[in-house]
Protein backbone atom coordinates (compact mmCIF):
# COMPACT_ATOMS: atom_id res chain seq x y z
CA UNK A 1 0.00 0.00 0.00
CA UNK A 2 1.69 3.53 -0.93
CA UNK A 3 1.62 5.96 1.12
CA UNK A 4 0.52 10.00 0.52
CA UNK A 5 0.46 13.00 3.02
CA UNK A 6 -2.24 14.62 0.68
CA UNK A 7 -4.72 12.15 -1.75
CA UNK A 8 -7.15 14.03 -3.70
CA UNK A 9 -10.13 12.92 -5.62
CA UNK A 10 -10.72 14.62 -8.49
CA UNK A 11 -9.07 16.37 -11.40
CA UNK A 12 -10.55 19.59 -12.05
CA UNK A 13 -10.65 23.16 -11.13
CA UNK A 14 -10.97 22.35 -7.63
CA UNK A 15 -8.42 19.44 -7.58
CA UNK A 16 -5.50 20.49 -9.73
CA UNK A 17 -5.49 23.64 -7.60
CA UNK A 18 -5.39 21.80 -4.82
CA UNK A 19 -2.70 19.53 -6.15
CA UNK A 20 -0.77 22.42 -7.01
CA UNK A 21 -0.62 24.14 -3.55
CA UNK A 22 -0.15 20.56 -1.68
CA UNK A 23 2.82 19.78 -3.24
CA UNK A 24 4.36 23.58 -3.47
CA UNK A 25 3.71 23.40 0.52
CA UNK A 26 5.86 19.93 0.51
CA UNK A 27 3.03 17.38 0.78
CA UNK A 28 3.81 14.18 -1.54
CA UNK A 29 0.29 14.98 -3.16
CA UNK A 30 -1.19 12.89 -5.35
CA UNK A 31 -4.66 13.43 -7.55
CA UNK A 32 -6.99 10.17 -8.85
CA UNK A 33 -8.90 11.19 -11.62
CA UNK A 34 -11.11 8.73 -12.83
CA UNK A 35 -11.90 9.81 -16.56
CA UNK A 36 -9.66 12.52 -17.59
CA UNK A 37 -8.41 16.06 -15.96
CA UNK A 38 -10.71 19.29 -16.28
CA UNK A 39 -13.97 17.78 -15.41
CA UNK A 40 -17.15 19.77 -17.12
CA UNK A 41 -14.77 23.10 -17.90
CA UNK A 42 -12.83 20.84 -20.73
CA UNK A 43 -15.70 21.18 -22.87
CA UNK A 44 -16.12 24.99 -22.56
CA UNK A 45 -14.64 26.73 -25.43
CA UNK A 46 -14.43 30.00 -24.30
CA UNK A 47 -14.31 30.87 -20.26
CA UNK A 48 -14.60 34.94 -20.17
CA UNK A 49 -14.93 35.35 -16.74
CA UNK A 50 -11.49 33.53 -14.91
CA UNK A 51 -9.70 36.56 -13.61
CA UNK A 52 -6.32 37.67 -15.25
CA UNK A 53 -7.11 35.97 -18.58
CA UNK A 54 -9.28 39.49 -20.67
CA UNK A 55 -8.95 37.83 -23.77
CA UNK A 56 -10.70 34.61 -22.47
CA UNK A 57 -9.45 31.02 -22.69
CA UNK A 58 -11.13 27.77 -23.81
CA UNK A 59 -11.26 24.99 -20.92
CA UNK A 60 -8.79 22.40 -22.48
CA UNK A 61 -6.23 25.09 -22.98
CA UNK A 62 -7.06 26.44 -19.08
CA UNK A 63 -7.31 22.79 -17.94
CA UNK A 64 -4.17 21.66 -19.73
CA UNK A 65 -2.05 24.66 -18.28
CA UNK A 66 -3.31 23.47 -14.50
CA UNK A 67 -2.47 19.96 -14.97
CA UNK A 68 0.84 21.24 -16.28
CA UNK A 69 1.30 23.40 -13.61
CA UNK A 70 0.42 20.80 -10.67
CA UNK A 71 2.89 17.84 -12.37
CA UNK A 72 6.16 20.98 -12.52
CA UNK A 73 5.37 21.58 -8.84
CA UNK A 74 5.68 18.15 -7.95
CA UNK A 75 1.78 16.39 -7.55
CA UNK A 76 1.32 13.12 -9.04
CA UNK A 77 -1.57 12.26 -11.56
CA UNK A 78 -2.97 9.18 -11.70
CA UNK A 79 -6.15 7.64 -13.91
CA UNK A 80 -8.22 5.33 -11.38
CA UNK A 81 -11.68 5.04 -9.94
CA UNK A 82 -11.76 5.63 -6.19
CA UNK A 83 -14.59 3.33 -4.76
CA UNK A 84 -14.31 3.63 -0.96
CA UNK A 85 -12.84 5.97 1.62
CA UNK A 86 -12.58 4.13 5.03
CA UNK A 87 -10.41 5.03 8.65
CA UNK A 88 -7.62 3.36 8.31
CA UNK A 89 -7.54 1.37 11.89
CA UNK A 90 -4.00 1.28 12.98
CA UNK A 91 -3.80 5.42 13.26
CA UNK A 92 -5.30 7.84 12.15
CA UNK A 93 -4.93 8.32 8.81
CA UNK A 94 -7.37 7.62 5.84
CA UNK A 95 -7.50 4.59 3.45
CA UNK A 96 -8.57 5.40 -0.25
CA UNK A 97 -9.10 1.99 -2.28
CA UNK A 98 -9.33 2.13 -6.24
CA UNK A 99 -10.17 -1.13 -8.28
CA UNK A 100 -6.24 -1.09 -8.62
CA UNK A 101 -5.00 -0.22 -5.08
CA UNK A 102 -5.28 1.39 -2.18
CA UNK A 103 -2.92 4.78 -0.44
CA UNK A 104 -2.71 5.16 2.92
CA UNK A 105 -3.41 9.08 3.49
CA UNK A 106 -3.01 11.90 5.92
CA UNK A 107 -5.67 13.78 4.54
CA UNK A 108 -8.09 13.61 1.60
CA UNK A 109 -9.46 16.50 -0.52
CA UNK A 110 -13.20 15.11 -1.95
CA UNK A 111 -12.85 16.95 -5.36
CA UNK A 112 -15.07 15.02 -7.34
CA UNK A 113 -17.06 17.34 -8.96
CA UNK A 114 -20.37 17.45 -10.26
CA UNK A 115 -22.17 15.75 -13.91
CA UNK A 116 -24.86 17.46 -15.43
CA UNK A 117 -28.15 16.72 -14.21
CA UNK A 118 -30.52 14.68 -16.37
CA UNK A 119 -33.97 15.73 -16.79
CA UNK A 120 -35.62 12.34 -16.30
CA UNK A 121 -38.41 12.11 -19.12
CA UNK A 122 -39.26 10.30 -21.83
CA UNK A 123 -37.17 9.64 -24.91
CA UNK A 124 -34.45 11.37 -23.04
CA UNK A 125 -32.23 8.23 -22.54
CA UNK A 126 -32.95 6.65 -25.38
CA UNK A 127 -31.99 9.58 -28.06
CA UNK A 128 -29.05 10.31 -26.16
CA UNK A 129 -26.17 10.46 -29.17
CA UNK A 130 -29.06 10.58 -31.44
CA UNK A 131 -30.00 14.12 -31.44
CA UNK A 132 -29.78 14.35 -27.22
CA UNK A 133 -26.81 15.85 -26.08
CA UNK A 134 -25.32 17.80 -23.25
CA UNK A 135 -21.80 19.10 -24.86
CA UNK A 136 -22.60 21.20 -27.39
CA UNK A 137 -19.06 22.16 -28.17
CA UNK A 138 -18.70 18.37 -28.72
CA UNK A 139 -21.67 17.80 -31.14
CA UNK A 140 -22.79 21.49 -32.30
CA UNK A 141 -21.27 20.28 -36.06
CA UNK A 142 -23.64 17.86 -36.19
CA UNK A 143 -26.25 20.23 -36.75
CA UNK A 144 -25.10 22.73 -39.22
CA UNK A 145 -28.06 24.88 -40.43
CA UNK A 146 -30.59 22.73 -38.64
CA UNK A 147 -32.99 23.91 -35.46
CA UNK A 148 -31.76 22.93 -31.93
CA UNK A 149 -33.54 23.30 -28.78
CA UNK A 150 -31.67 23.77 -25.78
CA UNK A 151 -33.35 23.53 -22.07
CA UNK A 152 -32.18 25.26 -18.96
CA UNK A 153 -31.17 29.29 -18.31
CA UNK A 154 -28.21 29.82 -16.32
CA UNK A 155 -24.77 30.08 -17.47
CA UNK A 156 -24.05 27.22 -18.88
CA UNK A 157 -27.41 27.35 -21.27
CA UNK A 158 -27.08 30.44 -22.42
CA UNK A 159 -22.97 29.85 -23.25
CA UNK A 160 -23.87 26.74 -25.27
CA UNK A 161 -26.91 28.41 -26.81
CA UNK A 162 -24.19 31.01 -28.09
CA UNK A 163 -21.71 28.34 -29.17
CA UNK A 164 -24.76 26.50 -31.04
CA UNK A 165 -25.51 29.71 -33.44
CA UNK A 166 -22.02 28.99 -35.19
CA UNK A 167 -23.70 25.97 -36.73
CA UNK A 168 -27.68 25.67 -36.23
CA UNK A 169 -29.77 28.07 -38.14
CA UNK A 170 -31.86 28.68 -35.06
CA UNK A 171 -31.72 28.28 -31.51
CA UNK A 172 -35.19 28.26 -29.36
CA UNK A 173 -34.20 28.61 -25.28
CA UNK A 174 -36.71 27.13 -23.47
CA UNK A 175 -37.06 28.34 -19.52
CA UNK A 176 -39.04 27.19 -16.82
CA UNK A 177 -38.68 30.09 -15.55
CA UNK A 178 -40.41 33.82 -16.09
CA UNK A 179 -36.37 35.48 -17.14
CA UNK A 180 -33.22 34.27 -16.98
CA UNK A 181 -30.70 33.50 -14.60
CA UNK A 182 -27.27 33.77 -15.74
CA UNK A 183 -24.66 36.46 -15.92
CA UNK A 184 -26.08 39.41 -17.31
CA UNK A 185 -23.18 39.81 -19.47
CA UNK A 186 -24.38 36.34 -21.21
CA UNK A 187 -28.39 37.26 -20.95
CA UNK A 188 -27.50 40.53 -22.79
CA UNK A 189 -25.58 38.66 -25.83
CA UNK A 190 -27.99 35.68 -26.00
CA UNK A 191 -31.01 38.46 -26.23
CA UNK A 192 -28.90 40.48 -29.21
CA UNK A 193 -28.31 37.19 -30.97
CA UNK A 194 -31.02 37.25 -33.87
CA UNK A 195 -30.36 33.40 -34.21
CA UNK A 196 -31.58 32.48 -30.60
CA UNK A 197 -35.13 32.32 -29.70
CA UNK A 198 -36.32 32.20 -25.90
CA UNK A 199 -39.78 30.82 -24.59
CA UNK A 200 -39.89 31.48 -20.92
CA UNK A 201 -42.11 29.55 -18.48
CA UNK A 202 -42.14 25.94 -20.75
CA UNK A 203 -41.72 22.87 -19.47
CA UNK A 204 -40.32 19.92 -21.64
CA UNK A 205 -42.18 16.53 -20.77
CA UNK A 206 -41.03 14.61 -23.63
CA UNK A 207 -38.50 13.82 -26.87
CA UNK A 208 -39.52 11.85 -29.57
CA UNK A 209 -38.21 10.54 -32.34
CA UNK A 210 -37.87 6.68 -33.80
CA UNK A 211 -33.93 6.98 -34.32
CA UNK A 212 -33.12 10.36 -33.58
CA UNK A 213 -34.74 13.52 -32.34
CA UNK A 214 -37.56 14.93 -34.69
CA UNK A 215 -39.85 16.54 -31.71
CA UNK A 216 -40.19 17.52 -27.78
CA UNK A 217 -43.37 17.93 -26.14
CA UNK A 218 -43.75 20.44 -23.83
CA UNK A 219 -45.88 22.09 -21.14
CA UNK A 220 -46.75 25.92 -21.15
CA UNK A 221 -46.43 26.28 -17.02
CA UNK A 222 -49.32 29.00 -16.47
CA UNK A 223 -51.56 27.79 -18.79
CA UNK A 224 -50.66 24.02 -18.57
CA UNK A 225 -51.36 23.99 -22.47
CA UNK A 226 -49.45 20.87 -24.26
CA UNK A 227 -47.91 21.76 -27.82
CA UNK A 228 -45.41 19.73 -29.57
CA UNK A 229 -42.06 21.60 -31.64
CA UNK A 230 -39.76 20.53 -34.34
CA UNK A 231 -36.47 20.25 -33.72
CA UNK A 232 -33.59 17.95 -35.08
CA UNK A 233 -31.82 18.63 -31.37
CA UNK A 234 -32.12 18.99 -27.57
CA UNK A 235 -28.94 19.89 -25.55
CA UNK A 236 -29.84 20.01 -21.78
CA UNK A 237 -27.73 22.05 -18.91
CA UNK A 238 -30.50 22.63 -16.18
CA UNK A 239 -27.62 22.09 -13.17
CA UNK A 240 -25.74 19.76 -11.55
CA UNK A 241 -26.43 16.81 -9.59
CA UNK A 242 -22.82 15.67 -6.93
CA UNK A 243 -20.29 13.04 -7.38
CA UNK A 244 -20.92 11.46 -4.13
CA UNK A 245 -22.47 8.01 -4.12
CA UNK A 246 -19.06 6.22 -3.69
CA UNK A 247 -18.85 8.15 -0.22
CA UNK A 248 -21.94 5.37 0.93
CA UNK A 249 -22.59 6.98 3.95
CA UNK A 250 -18.86 8.46 4.95
CA UNK A 251 -20.19 12.21 5.50
CA UNK A 252 -22.40 14.33 6.32
CA UNK A 253 -24.55 15.34 3.27
CA UNK A 254 -27.33 18.42 2.57
CA UNK A 255 -30.66 17.33 0.78
CA UNK A 256 -28.97 17.86 -2.93
CA UNK A 257 -26.18 15.43 -1.65
CA UNK A 258 -23.45 17.97 -1.89
CA UNK A 259 -20.69 17.50 1.46
CA UNK A 260 -21.31 19.55 4.32
CA UNK A 261 -17.90 21.94 5.00
CA UNK A 262 -17.10 24.87 6.92
CA UNK A 263 -14.99 28.17 5.55
CA UNK A 264 -11.74 26.13 5.57
CA UNK A 265 -13.25 23.20 3.37
CA UNK A 266 -13.23 20.47 6.41
CA UNK A 267 -15.82 17.94 7.36
CA UNK A 268 -16.57 16.83 10.57
CA UNK A 269 -14.24 13.76 9.65
CA UNK A 270 -10.58 14.56 10.89
CA UNK A 271 -8.53 14.66 8.06
CA UNK A 272 -11.13 15.10 5.09
CA UNK A 273 -11.73 17.76 2.80
CA UNK A 274 -13.98 18.91 -0.18
CA UNK A 275 -13.42 21.36 -2.66
CA UNK A 276 -15.92 22.74 -5.48
CA UNK A 277 -19.26 22.26 -6.83
CA UNK A 278 -19.36 19.46 -4.58
CA UNK A 279 -19.56 21.20 -1.65
CA UNK A 280 -22.51 22.77 -0.21
CA UNK A 281 -22.33 26.48 -0.48
CA UNK A 282 -20.43 26.52 -3.45
CA UNK A 283 -20.80 29.79 -6.44
CA UNK A 284 -19.99 26.72 -9.11
CA UNK A 285 -17.69 28.82 -10.40
CA UNK A 286 -14.48 28.49 -12.19
CA UNK A 287 -12.57 30.64 -10.10
CA UNK A 288 -14.47 29.65 -7.11
CA UNK A 289 -14.01 26.29 -7.48
CA UNK A 290 -9.75 26.57 -7.58
CA UNK A 291 -10.10 28.76 -4.90
CA UNK A 292 -11.53 25.96 -2.40
CA UNK A 293 -8.82 23.61 -3.81
CA UNK A 294 -6.27 25.96 -2.40
CA UNK A 295 -8.51 26.41 0.92
CA UNK A 296 -8.25 22.77 1.35
CA UNK A 297 -4.66 22.15 0.55
CA UNK A 298 -3.71 25.24 2.70
CA UNK A 299 -6.33 23.52 5.76
CA UNK A 300 -4.91 19.91 5.19
CA UNK A 301 -1.45 20.94 5.88
CA UNK A 302 -2.23 22.62 8.77
CA UNK A 303 -3.99 19.69 10.26
CA UNK A 304 -1.05 17.38 9.15
CA UNK A 305 1.47 20.04 11.02
CA UNK A 306 -0.75 20.65 13.98
CA UNK A 307 -2.81 17.46 14.47
CA UNK A 308 -5.48 19.81 15.41
CA UNK A 309 -8.95 19.86 13.90
CA UNK A 310 -10.69 22.75 14.83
Amino acid sequence: MEKKDLVIIGAGSAGLSAGIFGARLGMNSLIIEMLMPGGLVINSEKIEDYPGIPQGISGSELIGNMQTQALDSGAEITLSEVTHIKKDDSSSNWIVETYETSYDTKCVIIASGSRLKKLGIPGEEDLTGAGVSYCATCDGAFFIDQNVSVIGDGDSALEEALTLTQFAKKVELYSKNQCLKGQKILQDKVMSNSQIYIHYEKEIVEIIGETEVEKIRLIDIKSQASSSIDTNGVFIFTGLDPNTEYLNGLLELDCSKRIITDISMKTKLPGILAAGDIRKGSASQLITTSGDGVTAAISAYNYINSNEWI
